[in-house]
């Protein structure tokens, strides 16, 4: 099961206090920190608008409205001092769309590992079966696929299936369903 970065709806705060480029935690204003997750968060610094300057951080814990054990500069942002009255927020970013794909290639992965045991049971199907697993479309405009095993003089259906793969994911305790549908 994948692990993913806490979330909460509408996590915003002020900086209580300025901060230097190198700190590790940070206060909000009083009563600002139950709105965010008690650990492992990504959260996104920001004066004015968040597209003018903006830091993202990995927020390890989160005490009362003390957020510490923080690693700075995330995703391709740069540590920065912050001033007291900068906004903290739980944002959408790159890396919580990364661990969603994350969790969608393993699930993918996963499942073709499932059927390469069923065809050839050995110890290590993957090396039995090199080069001789094929998936392709038998027909396209109905959305059904093949599931084929190449022997060295045909290829041989092993059965026809409309795809209809999901992934469930939780986090914070939501359900979320992503579904994987032909192209």
């Amino acid at each position: 099961m994948p692990t993913f970065k806490g979330v909460t709806n509408n996590a915003a705060g002020i900086l209580n206090a300025n901060i230097s480029s190198g700190a590790t935690s940070l206060t909000l204003q009083s009563g600002q920190g139950a709105k965010f997750p008690t650990s492992n968060f990504w959260a996104t610094i920001f004066s004015g608008t968040v597209e003018s300057a903006n830091e993202i951080v990995l927020v390890a814990s989160r005490t009362g409205d003390v957020l510490s054990s923080i690693a700075r500069a995330q995703q391709g942002t740069t540590a920065q001092a912050w001033s007291a009255g900068a906004n903290v927020q739980i944002l959408w970013t790159a890396g919580h769309a990364q661990e969603i794909q994350d969790a969608v290639n393993a699930f993918a992965v996963g499942n073709l590992v499932e059927v390469l045991n069923l065809i050839s049971p050995n110890d290590d199907p993957i090396e039995d079966l090199v080069d001789k697993i094929q998936i392709f479309s038998k027909d396209a405009s109905g959305g059904k696929a093949t599931l084929a095993l190449r022997t060295d003089e045909e290829v041989e259906a092993l059965t026809t299936f409309a795809p209809e793969v999901s992934l469930k994911i939780w986090i914070n305790g939501v359900q979320y369903r992503i579904a994987l549908d032909p192209v």
